[in-house]
């Protein structure tokens, strides 16, 4: 809980400075595995709960899944990139060769309703987190 309290800190400083989102970029998981752990999972929604707006993380050095996780919280949609891969490697074992792009589109009304698209390029998958995209 240390580091989570440090991390609410951080989070609730950039938000003090004028921050309308906060995205938090983890170094976590085992490497070579493609398969996300229960410690990433318990950490995601951890801090989808404390109010993380996009969550990115990298280590395994593989792709692995993208998740929308819902805050227990405030009901906030949560995209989590897991582990987008190797962009650029000299690693020559398949998957290590993969590696994928992220683009998120965040747009914010004047009523401060937010509508998110998420797309992970290599998969070509794309959700979104609002109704009618």
């Amino acid at each position: 809980t240390e580091d989570y309290d440090r991390i609410q800190a951080d989070m609730d400083g950039c938000r003090e400075d004028g921050a309308d989102v906060v995205i938090c970029y983890l170094h976590w998981g085992n490497e070579y595995e493609q398969k996300v752990n229960t410690q990433q999972e318990e950490i995601a929604q951890e801090l989808a709960n404390r109010g993380a707006d996009v969550i990115f993380a990298s280590h395994p050095h593989v792709l692995q899944k993208i998740d929308v996780l819902t805050s227990e919280e405030s009901g906030q949609k949560v995209p989590v990139f897991y582990s987008l891969g190797n962009f650029i490697s000299n690693q020559k074992e398949v998957p290590r060769m993969l590696g994928g792009m992220a683009k998120v589109r965040i747009i914010q009304t004047p009523q401060t309703v937010r509508r998110m698209t998420v797309t992970r390029q290599l998969y070509r998958q794309r959700i979104c987190l609002a109704t009618g995209c």
